[in-house]
């Protein structure tokens, strides 16, 4: 995990925002870094005072912009250590949640996609899996079977799955 925003961030892949909807233009930034593995999971941002002088914008434009990014769990602060892109799976875990508890009509849709996805990743990651990943694979669906009536402990076995 780098610990170094200097490091981690090259200021020029950044620029600066348009005066309307700041905050937008900031998330839609940050995420472009994030999925072009520009910046990677674990890996901490720059200080809010050096993304507001490198985009050229005040703290509460990039408060406003992290905000969202944090509640989707893409990000995650660490209190005085920084705000860092969040380990993998963590954005799914709480898109699932957020999705369930604001449209709960959708858990069937989820659940067919899921199925329809997840089989072919299953497959293919026995397939190209060591003895202990299949060992891991196993253990994370006893716990799923185990777990089926407490909720929290599916979700997190699920996801490790």
């Amino acid at each position: 995990m780098k610990n170094d925003p200097v490091n981690e961030l090259n200021p020029e892949q950044l620029s600066q925002v348009s005066r309307e909807n700041l905050s937008d233009a900031i998330v839609q930034q940050i995420v472009h870094l994030i999925s072009t593995n520009a910046l990677k999971p674990g890996d901490r941002l720059p200080p809010e005072r050096i993304l507001c002088k490198t985009l050229g914008v005040g703290r509460t434009s990039v408060r406003e912009a992290l905000k969202p990014l944090l509640t989707m769990g893409i990000l995650e602060g660490r209190g005085s250590a920084g705000t860092f892109v969040a380990q993998d799976g963590q954005f799914l875990e709480k898109t699932l949640e957020w999705g369930l508890k604001f449209n709960p009509k959708q858990v069937e849709d989820i659940i067919e996609t899921r199925m329809m996805l997840e089989t072919h990743s299953a497959y293919w990651a026995a397939n190209r899996a060591a003895p202990g990943d299949l060992s891991d694979m196993k253990q994370s669906m006893d716990d799923m079977r185990d777990s089926i009536n407490d909720v929290e402990a599916f979700r997190d076995a699920d996801v490790k799955f």
